[in-house]
């Protein structure tokens, strides 16, 4: 179920990528604005691991194919040309950040997860012989205090006769 702000967002990036259709964007432009839909989609709901990695991957692969054509395509020498030229939209570099963040966090979370379980298997097993300890220490202390409160009967030895 969409809520309210979902509807919003996603009919605001539609009237925007229609408004690029109207005004005869390049395939790249529209491509960005799908690109940039689908990031805002993904951040505002929650997703798999998967379907983040695989726009992640698609985002990398745009920029590096976008920054590769600039390079063929560039008339210019200068280094601050060149910097302008290899400039990416804003937007899709940090889409690709946020992605990576996103996955970045994830696999902190599902490592700290994993470790916290074997720490805690770990410490199940140590309270297990722990009580399997205690059970055999109370119970050899129990032998213990009844051997050594039992009555006993002591006999005298005889008594022999002395020779004097």
């Amino acid at each position: 179920m969409e809520s309210l702000n979902d509807t919003f967002n996603t009919e605001v990036f539609q009237k925007r990528t229609e408004r690029l259709i109207n005004e005869g964007a390049s395939s790249s432009q529209l491509r960005v604005r799908r690109l940039e839909e689908r990031v805002a989609r993904i951040a505002a709901k929650k997703c798999s691991v998967e379907e983040v990695s695989s726009l992640y991957k698609e985002l990398e692969d745009f920029l590096v194919a976008e920054k590769d054509d600039q390079v063929r395509r560039s008339p210019f020498r200068s280094a601050s040309a060149l910097i302008r030229c290899f400039a990416q939209p804003a937007s899709l570099s940090l889409s690709a950040a946020l992605l990576r963040a996103i996955l970045m966090n994830h696999l902190a979370h599902s490592e700290a997860s994993k470790s916290s379980k074997t720490a805690e298997a770990n410490l199940k097993a140590k309270i297990d012989e722990l009580e399997l300890n205690n059970k055999n220490l109370e119970s050899e202390l129990r032998r213990f205090v009844h051997h050594h409160s039992s009555p006993k009967i002591f006999l005298t030895p005889p008594s022999f006769p002395t020779d004097k």
